[in-house]
């Protein structure tokens, strides 16, 4: 194993997980990816950086008028 593997496994355990429990428990969903097949995080390639129809499902959510209407 070389430096730059050992920092990757480190960056996750010491980084990457625990941001991404500290968001799980904020309520946001943690979607577990792999390096082979993007599909796996709603993605068609791993250059799709948002995932729009969860972003535009979120926004609508949120963003409501005072008596409830989009």
């Amino acid at each position: 194993m070389n430096y730059s593997d050992t920092k990757t496994q480190w960056e996750s355990l010491l980084v990457e997980r625990p941001f991404c429990q500290q968001l799980k428990a904020m309520g946001w969903t943690w979607l577990e990816g792999d390096t082979v097949d993007p599909t796996r995080t709603e993605r068609q390639s791993f250059r799709q950086v948002l995932l729009k129809s969860r972003l535009a499902a979120a926004l609508h959510r949120i963003n409501r008028m005072p008596g409830g209407m989009p």
